[in-house]
């Protein structure tokens, strides 16, 4: 058996996701109607109340292989910091049911510290995208 000589012209090799555990599939509703548009696509139940108490709302919904989570949270009115905050509080929900569907009872302390900090950090950037398009 002989062995082709390859072509090693153009060929580099790409770093893969270095995720150990992928989280749920996120995303962020700002407005009432992005919500509705979101738990029409998901779910067949009439919708639940968008936001709890005027402040803001996780809703989960079994996907084929995976958690959907819909963060909600009101967009307008607030500080940056206020929505920072209602932001990390949403995370730490979101964390919850998630360690819950994957069955983990005891996470270490720095596995929760990094969960909530990545689900914060991809809320706080989606926010940050929608607000610069309606501010546009």
């Amino acid at each position: 058996m002989t062995r082709r000589k390859l072509s090693m012209r153009g060929l580099k090799n790409h770093w893969l996701n270095h995720a150990v555990v992928f989280g749920p599939k996120l995303t962020l509703c700002t407005t009432e109607p992005m919500f509705l548009k979101q738990h029409a696509a998901l779910s067949k139940e009439p919708p639940p109340h968008w936001i709890h108490e005027g402040h803001a709302a996780v809703h989960t919904y079994d996907g084929e292989s995976n958690m959907i989570v819909v963060t909600c949270i009101e967009g307008t009115g607030r500080s940056g910091i206020e929505i920072a905050a209602l932001i990390a509080h949403e995370a730490v929900h979101v964390k919850q049911r998630f360690m819950s569907f994957i069955g983990e009872k005891e996470p270490s302390d720095e596995f929760e510290a990094y969960t909530v900090q990545n689900i914060t950090q991809n809320l706080l950037e989606e926010y940050a995208r929608q607000m610069k398009l309606l501010s546009v």
